[in-house]
């Protein structure tokens, strides 16, 4: 089980910002450490919190420990961020859907890509970089929300027929999330506003 309580208590930017290394490709500590311009001790310690509340894993690699992410964990948290906005009344069926999608090799690239996305415009634009983890599994069920379907259909082709379902359960929790977004969002108030 993840400890969701204790994740909020790590700060949410460093959160995010070492889930991003470790998504491009840096997944131990001294290049981790490297790249965010922390000492090593400190970047130990962050990842060994990570570790603790179930948000990343670690295995051994010859003289090295490499660290993964914890896919159950990104859907505990996007469960959460469902569950606040009230999109759906049954949140123990959203929390399983998620975790089943979330084990989907299709939907963890589709994760990462997101995260490589944001660190190559985070060189120019560095708002990006300052994403809390919130922020961004919002933009992440937001992009699956904006699929059409031509694009639904070829992400429906790049999983197994036994993940399919499980996939078109998540793209409905992603559209709802859409709207919700979109009915809250104060630009469109301005403009319906200025439309009068």
């Amino acid at each position: 089980m993840v400890k969701v309580m204790k994740i909020q208590k790590i700060p949410n930017e460093t959160l995010n910002f070492i889930l991003l290394k470790i998504s491009t490709g840096a997944n131990y500590v001294s290049k981790i450490a490297e790249e965010t311009g922390k000492s090593i001790p400190v970047t130990f310690r962050q990842l060994e919190d990570l570790v603790t509340f179930n948000v990343l894993k670690k295995q051994r690699k010859g003289k090295r420990v490499e660290y993964s992410i914890e896919w159950n964990a990104i859907a505990n948290v996007l469960s959460n961020l469902v569950e606040k906005e009230k999109i759906s009344s049954d949140i123990k069926s959203v929390r399983k859907d998620l975790e089943k999608v979330f084990s989907i090799k299709a939907v963890q690239e589709a994760f990462k890509q997101l995260y490589e996305g944001l660190e190559e415009v985070g060189k120019t634009t560095q708002s990006y970089m300052k994403l809390e983890l919130e922020e961004t599994l919002s933009m992440f069920l937001e992009s699956f929300g904006m699929m059409d379907n031509p694009q639904q259909e070829k992400l429906l082709k790049r999983v197994a027929e036994s993940e399919r379902k499980d996939v078109k359960e998540f793209l409905k929790i992603s559209k709802a999330h859409l709207a919700f977004k979109d009915k809250v969002d104060p630009r469109k108030k301005l403009l319906q506003k200025l439309d009068k």
